[in-house]
């Protein structure tokens, strides 16, 4: 197994576990669910689409066993390509996903890499790929033609990005790479 699977597979199993706990609070009323952890910006997930979910990260997690074993290395790092790219392109709306819920394997791994959380999210990100989604995010807006003070406010409303006042921190410390990055790299 390549590290490129051994990472894509732990990653459909933090999904599977994410949306296995959405479909135990998929009962409780609004107060008791915001309750139960500090989650980002979101509308939450009826059980239906968490059922779809589901059910999709387990075909995914066939099909990419299925490959594994008959020896396709390229599955997995299209997988992470397309991860990737679905990041960098961003999505119709920034509150429309499902939440990853913190592991303790995550947390144990992450532990074994010397990294840690960023403290304003529940889920494990590090700060190097914190910093590098709000810079790319911030390059591929300016280059659509949103303002810099615009910035913060649009992506911190995106799924994994913090909050706002931590975003300006990052816009402010990379701004000339951002700018010029923006204007074509000129």
């Amino acid at each position: 197994m390549t590290s490129s699977d051994k990472r894509v597979a732990a990653t459909l199993k933090n999904w599977l576990t994410s949306i296995d706990q959405h479909l135990k609070f998929a009962d409780l009323d609004e107060d008791e669910y915001q309750a139960k952890r500090n989650w980002p910006p979101h509308q939450r997930p009826n059980p239906e689409l968490l059922k779809l979910a589901r059910k999709r990260v387990v075909t995914l997690a066939k099909k990419m066993e299925s490959e594994v074993k008959a020896g396709n290395s390229s599955f997995s790092k299209s997988l992470e390509l397309m991860r990737v790219l679905a990041n960098m392109v961003g999505r119709e709306s920034g509150e429309r996903f499902i939440p990853l819920i913190e592991t303790d394997e995550s947390i144990a791994e992450a532990a074994k890499k010397g990294q840690t959380r960023h403290p304003e999210r529940r889920d494990f990100v590090t700060r190097q790929e914190l910093i590098r989604l709000v810079v790319s995010d911030s390059i591929r807006f300016m280059s659509w033609g949103r303002d810099w003070h615009e910035l913060p406010e649009v992506i911190c409303r995106l799924d994994g990005r913090p909050n706002e006042e931590i975003t300006r921190r990052i816009l402010k410390a990379n701004r000339d790479v951002i700018e010029k990055e923006a204007m074509g790299g000129h």
